[in-house]
């Protein structure tokens, strides 16, 4: 059993909501890197896999699993609010078309809209905890958006974004 000591010195639990995202230099034309921080409602820590790979060793006997390669998830889901100034969905739209541009199907250069961002986990004192870094950043999907007349929540816009990897800095 855990002593009154080792209680008090167990760490403040840490919260889903104290976190900022930063998203350097985004493309195109909109929000500030400040807004789109200030409008992140959610933001999911990439996940990381790592492959299997499976050995027959014969004789029915069941293959032995080994660690394979590791690599990131590859996707990372934000959900911003949006204001009646649409500025985030015009930043995510204006840098998909540096990405690709659906007018002429030409596709823009890595160097072009490929960005970092930075998820850092805050306690309550609003220092940084923890810091992610997910590297080679670009939004992949932005689904559609319902409008309801029955709510009356605010706009929300789900961003999926592709990346090449992330790490903890």
């Amino acid at each position: 059993m855990a002593t009154l000591e080792e209680i008090r010195n167990l760490a403040e639990p840490l919260k889903g909501y104290q976190f900022q995202i930063t998203i350097s230099n985004p493309a195109g034309q909109g929000a500030s890197i400040e807004l789109m921080q200030f409008r992140c409602t959610s933001a999911a820590i990439p996940g990381n896999v790592i492959d299997e790979v499976l050995v027959e060793l014969g004789n029915g006997t069941p293959p032995v699993r080994y660690a394979g390669k590791s690599r990131p998830v590859g996707t990372w889901t934000t959900t911003f609010i949006e204001g009646t100034d649409l500025a985030v969905v015009q930043r995510v739209r204006t840098w998909q078309e540096v990405c690709n541009s659906q007018a002429t199907g030409i596709q823009g250069e890595a160097a072009d809209y490929k960005r970092t961002a930075t998820i850092e986990l805050l306690n309550n004192a609003k220092e940084v905890v923890q810091s992610h870094r997910i590297v080679g950043l670009w939004p992949q999907d932005v689904p559609d958006t319902l409008m309801d007349t029955a709510s009356s929540e605010a706009t929300r816009y789900d961003v999926t974004w592709a990346y090449d990897y992330h790490e903890i800095i």
